[in-house]
């Protein structure tokens, strides 16, 4: 997935003291020392984490945001319509482990010496929406789920917050807008902040209170993404089995959810990309009723989210089960252009952007060439139009990714080197996921081989089975 379709917004406030912003630098590694779970919260797990790592990533927010208080504010979701699943908020979920929309956590400022550093607003529901979508956790389940001590109906919010509010000198935005009956949009939020704290100076950016945080990923967090690179090798998998001449793209994106949804996920972290001939040269092409046609490449680029956490997997297949001699070529090129960014990986030292700089070169010095639309030949890194790679997690281009920060432990990310010739009305692309370790570079993904043999193989009857079972997970 070159870039994510964003399935949710969501509004942070950070109210700022007198005292002067402190930097928001932590120890990144610290998140992958095991946390002290307490008795009372041992049994509990949400999103596969216990309530003890969601204390304690909301304490390093309040640390970093030292003088500040911290507001996120959930959209809400239309739970009496049919059209899509909710999902809850990915920032919300980090913090909490609550998939809950329209819901509001307030972090007390670190120099607050109140009892209560933190308050979770929720929508209450009324009893007739009971009959269709069932009851809620409620507030006594929230705070043992949770951990967040003290929980409140989201009308209270204004009423509990004021104080607060009423001693804050700035606060900041970020986010978006049309959120939730309280403020429905940017401008009225503000009208209502400088109703209650006329005092308050508003300014926006406070992206990186989070950041610093998601990019280094727990156990419990990487379990997630296992998971759902799970599901998602079996659903490439699935489709390569029912790719043929004749059967549309949308038919394909039909075989990949079906394969989500057996293998224990809600769904999709993206919308699927399932683009044949011309449509593979379109880097987010949506699936469409075309059939696919012999001689074509598609490219699938696909990944399953589990407990709110994504994968982010691309294969490129033939259409008629065999490549032709120039697909073969590029498609080597691509393959050897990831495996030298594999074998390039320093600990600590390499950064997306090195690694994507170290492709450019290697496919600019390759023998082979294109024409562009003008019919001009040119390189081969003129034909790579997207960026090498991403980090990946609750978010499929998760945050805090500039490019520019070494490679740790921890961390998950792609890298997805393509080549795109409209000329030729075919494109190749092909994506791993890969893991941080203490050790060097783990492919999280490698059970499924994207050697270009066992492509073809694997679209074969009986026999696509048989290879990846010998492939160690």
């Amino acid at each position: 997935m070159i870039q994510s379709l964003i399935y949710s917004l969501f509004l942070g406030l950070t109210l700022l003291f007198l005292s002067p912003q402190p930097s928001l630098r932590s120890p990144l590694q610290s998140l992958l020392k095991p946390e002290k779970k307490t008795s009372s919260f041992s049994s509990v797990r949400l999103l596969g984490q216990t309530p003890g790592e969601f204390a304690l990533r909301r304490e390093r927010v309040r640390r970093a945001a030292k003088g500040a208080f911290v507001f996120l504010v959930t959209p809400l979701h239309d739970e009496e319509g049919e059209h899509v699943r909710p999902r809850g908020d990915n920032s919300l979920a980090y913090l909490t482990g609550l998939v809950e929309p329209g819901a509001c956590l307030a972090l007390m400022p670190s120099n607050d010496l109140s009892i209560v550093q933190e308050i979770l607003f929720v929508e209450e529901r009324p009893a007739y929406k009971l009959r269709y979508v069932g009851a809620k956790p409620g507030l006594e389940e929230l705070a043992l789920q949770t951990g967040i001590r003290r929980i409140e109906p989201l009308k209270n919010l204004w009423t509990v917050l004021a104080p607060s509010l009423q001693n804050a000198r700035k606060v900041e935005i970020f986010g978006s807008a049309s959120l939730t009956p309280l403020f429905s949009e940017n401008a009225g939020l503000i009208a209502k902040l400088k109703t209650i704290a006329p005092q308050l100076e508003i300014i926006g950016g406070a992206e990186s209170l989070l950041a610093p945080l998601r990019r280094i990923k727990s156990p419990g967090e990487i379990a997630n993404i296992r998971t759902a690179i799970k599901a998602t090798l079996n659903a490439e998998k699935s489709a390569a089995r029912r790719i043929r001449p004749g059967i549309p793209e949308l038919t394909i994106e039909g075989v990949i959810l079906a394969a989500f949804r057996a293998n224990g996920c809600t769904g999709e972290a993206f919308p699927s990309i399932v683009g044949a001939g011309s449509n593979s040269t379109v880097l987010h092409h949506y699936s469409d009723p075309r059939p696919m046609r012999s001689g074509e490449t598609v490219v699938v680029d696909i990944g399953a989210e589990f407990n709110q956490y994504a994968a982010d997997v691309t294969r490129t297949f033939p259409v008629n089960g065999k490549f032709t001699p120039r697909q073969r070529a590029i498609y080597e090129l691509v393959r050897e252009t990831q495996r030298l960014c594999e074998r390039a990986f320093v600990l600590g030292e390499s950064t997306i952007n090195q690694l994507d700089r170290l492709a450019r070169t290697y496919l600019r010095g390759s023998s082979l060439r294109w024409k562009d639309e003008s019919g001009n030949s040119q390189t081969m890194d003129k034909a790579f139009w997207h960026g090498l790679g991403h980090l990946v997690g609750l978010d499929v281009h998760d945050v805090g990714d500039s490019g520019r920060e070494p490679l740790l432990p921890g961390m998950v990310f792609t890298i997805e080197p393509g080549l795109y010739l409209p000329n030729e009305n075919f494109g190749i692309r092909i994506e791993d996921d890969y893991l941080v370790t203490e050790k060097g570079l783990e492919k999280m993904s490698r059970a499924l081989s994207s050697d270009l043999k066992e492509i073809e193989a694997m679209m074969r009857p009986g026999r696509a089975s048989h290879r990846t079972r010998k492939r160690k997970m």
